[in-house]
């Protein structure tokens, strides 16, 4: 092949949009000659950040690739990229196109990324990889709502300095990507930036992709960031139904998230403690700078990356009320009880169709 276009998120940056997009655009994209490989998944390729992590650490996103231990990863690599490379040579597509937010948040030394790099450069002559970024306020408060619908049960709090440092530095996040593939094979956008919405249409041009395809986009809006009332009820409930167990997916849990988040949202809006926002946006400053002058040759007035900071109204810590606990149980019961009555509904039309 000639390119590889390598999208590594960042996350909460509608990465869910895209993937889906370009997983249900398949047949479309290949017409164009355009691939995206089923082999490092169905939607979302996590198996790139799963391969390409140190075999000693231990994550769910190597779990969900069925990584159990370092002797499974070493194993399971080598039958990824044989796999990976005879769809790519059976494609006749001139183009690979992957997608994986993982890959910004969990490849986290150089030679995590030079890993993945030493994966994917057999497949094409070059290698393009598009980041977009998010102001690190909205970042902190996306990422809170993602936990929680991936089960954490831990309230809103001022981030870590690990995560400031692996997901919020992004001048760190570039060095060390450009690092590895070099400056001039980076490609940055921000997110809500001019594009003001139509993402879809900024990443074609930030990827050179061919103008006209038939794009297949989801008719809903994917990943949606919970309310300040679902995301405390839904915090309280993860304590009792963790994501995980025994490093297996818990099927206790099923689809408690999605079904919390299709509830009739509050008017009160997830939001962040009084003053947060402004310490994150005031310690991110000087790497916002070097980022701005680094890849776009200017500062802005207010952050000189995101340009200027209008920030959301604060909130301090939404308390729930047992009668108002009993109510959002009683709406996700009945949310759920639609569900399953739609399920068999279809089923007994199916099982008529057969019978005649």
């Amino acid at each position: 092949m000639k390119r590889s276009i390598l999208h590594i998120g960042v996350e909460n940056t509608a990465s869910t949009y895209l993937q889906q997009t370009f997983s249900d655009s398949r047949d479309a994209l290949r017409d164009a000659g355009v691939l995206y490989p089923h082999t490092p998944g169905t939607t979302n390729h996590i198996k790139l950040a799963a391969f390409a992590m140190d075999d000693a650490r231990g994550d769910e996103i190597r779990m969900m690739a069925g990584i159990r231990s370092s002797e499974d990863a070493v194993a399971l690599r080598m039958g990824f990229l044989s796999a990976l490379r005879l769809e790519a040579s059976e494609s006749g597509c001139e183009t690979m196109l992957f997608s994986n937010e993982h890959c910004a948040s969990r490849l986290l030394h150089d030679q995590e990324v030079r890993r993945l790099k030493d994966m994917l450069t057999p497949l094409a002559e070059t290698i393009t990889v598009i980041v977009y970024l998010r102001r690190q306020d909205e970042a902190v408060l996306s990422m809170y709502s993602t936990a929680l619908r991936s089960g954490s049960s831990r309230p809103l709090s001022f981030p870590a300095p690990h995560v400031i440092e692996w997901k919020l530095d992004y001048q760190k996040l570039l060095d060390r990507w450009a690092a590895v593939f070099g400056r001039q094979n980076i490609v940055v956008r921000l997110f809500d930036g001019p594009h003001k919405g139509s993402i879809l249409e900024d990443f074609v041009i930030a990827a050179s992709l061919p103008g006209k395809i038939s794009w297949s986009e989801p008719e809903t809006r994917l990943n949606m960031r919970l309310d300040a009332r679902q995301a405390e009820y839904l915090r309280m409930l993860n304590a009792y139904f963790p994501e995980f167990q025994a490093e297996h997916i818990s099927a206790r849990r099923g689809d408690l998230s999605q079904v919390v988040s299709q509830v009739e949202g509050s008017s009160t809006p997830l939001a962040l403690p009084p003053g947060m926002a402004e310490e994150i946006l005031e310690r991110m400053r000087a790497s916002n700078r070097a980022v701005a002058l680094d890849y776009f040759g200017r500062e802005l007035p207010g952050d000189p990356l995101f340009g200027e900071v209008d920030i959301p109204p604060a909130n301090g810590p939404y308390t729930m009320t047992f009668e108002e606990f009993a109510k959002m149980t009683a709406e996700v019961w009945a949310v759920k009880n639609q569900q399953q009555r739609y399920l068999l509904r279809r089923l007994r039309e199916g099982q008529k169709k057969n019978e005649r």
